[in-house]
């Protein structure tokens, strides 16, 4: 009931009025996502490389919206275009308005970004208690630039999302009885964050410099357990790290 309440409060502000407005780096996302959703559809994977960002996550959602709203794009033999401007032209031709689209592609992303804050509401209550977490939490749903950014078909709210929650899902992991899948969500989170924007590679030193704090805290009691220390700094520190590094490079391969 709680979470339900949270991830209605969280959408709420961002998604209506998706239809009036327009920023300059969304419109140059929707052409390139149109040239992404092409390749997928000729079977090119090698031209679905599009830019270093790399913008991956927004490419895939924007991909979701020309299936919603014009999947015969992929279909026309128009190859992919080098300008914003052939791309509307042939949009219009076909009787479609690009912005349509743009609006279907922010629609998914506010939903996408409700999702992750959500997931990551759950970690921040098993943390810090009901109370904190629902205060917290209502800070954020409400935040202006939050909003802003989170409501855009573009690369930052989902980096930061994503980011949220991989941090969440490790601390969690960290703290509250060392589980596996606290691990790989957080791991998956991750590598979804750096394939949203290159940013997202801070999670590396983060989750490093987290996991080596725990475990210098908690040294001596490990220590005191065994003789063997090499066996201990493998399993408390060094394992879990490998499987989320790893775990992250994979997410980032497939997707």
């Amino acid at each position: 009931m709680l979470l339900g309440i949270v991830a209605l409060v969280i959408w709420l502000p961002r998604a209506f009025a998706l239809e009036r407005f327009v920023a300059t780096d969304e419109v140059v996302w929707l052409w390139r996502s149109a040239n992404f959703y092409y390749s997928l559809g000729q079977r090119d994977f090698g031209a679905t490389y599009l830019s270093k960002h790399p913008g991956v996550v927004t490419l895939w959602i924007e991909t979701a919206a020309f299936l919603l709203d014009f999947p015969e794009y992929r279909g026309f033999g128009q190859g992919k275009l080098n300008k914003y401007a052939l791309f509307e032209a042939l949009l219009h031709s076909k009787g479609k308005d690009p912005h349509d689209i743009l609006v279907t592609s922010r629609g998914l992303t506010v939903l996408l970004n409700t999702l992750l804050l959500s997931a990551s509401f759950l970690y921040a209550r098993s943390l810090f208690g009901t109370l904190p977490s629902l205060m917290g939490f209502l800070l954020i749903a409400f935040d202006p630039f939050h909003n802003g950014i989170t409501r855009m078909a573009h690369l930052d709210g989902p980096m930061g999302s994503f980011a949220f929650l991989s941090l969440m899902a490790f601390i969690n992991f960290v703290h509250n009885g060392r589980r596996s899948r606290d691990l790989l969500v957080s791991a998956i989170a991750g590598g979804f964050s750096i394939l949203a924007k290159i940013p997202g590679f801070i999670l590396f030193p983060a989750v490093g410099l987290i996991a080596l704090l725990d475990f210098w805290g908690k040294r001596r009691a490990i220590f005191e357990s065994s003789s063997n220390r090499i066996r201990l700094w493998f399993e408390a520190l060094i394992r879990p790290l490998a499987i989320w590094a790893l775990a992250v490079l994979l997410t980032i391969f497939v997707f």
